[in-house]
Formats: structure tokens, sequence, C-alpha cells
């Protein structure tokens, strides 16, 4: 199982920030410090949030924005970063 988009599906509802958890036994704190090897920044953690991830019964989640500087290359980085993080 992978991740699991936080809040609607629905592409006309969404903006440039997508928050997202991560499957059991997977840190977020973790993917962060990978993802910041790698020179792309993710928020992490609670997020002040933590009675609606009580809810999501999950600890903390992640938050990717994406702006005008944010180029393909960074996305596709981040893509590929998730998968092998999630793989290990």
């Amino acid at each position: 199982m992978g991740v699991k988009l936080i809040g609607t599906t629905n592409i006309s509802q969404k903006i440039g920030l997508f928050s997202f958890t991560l499957p059991d036994g997977k840190s977020p704190a973790e993917l962060g410090q990978y993802m910041a090897k790698e020179q792309i920044c993710i928020r992490c953690g609670g997020q002040c949030a933590q009675p609606f991830h009580e809810l999501l019964d999950k600890q903390a989640s992640c938050r990717i924005s994406f702006s005008i500087y944010t180029t393909k290359d960074d996305i596709s980085k981040f893509f590929d970063i998730v998968k092998i993080y999630l793989a290990k």
C-alpha cells in the first residue's frame, strides 16, 4: 500500500498543496530527511492538527506545496524518492 492523499480528490477543488499519510511503519520525519538530502522540502509531522491525525489514526502526515519555481524535475524527484522510501 502506498501514500494516501488527505482531502478531496476533485481536481477542480485542489490548490498547489497536497497532504498525505504514509503506510503504518513508515515515518513522515524520515521521509522528510530523505527529501531534504535531495533538496526537496516537504513539511512532516503533526502540523498543528493533532486531533485530525487522531481521527485518521495517524500520528503525523506530510505536505508538499507547489509554486511557480517548482520544476518538473523537482516533481519527478519527489515521486522517485517516495517510491524508493516506500520500497525499503
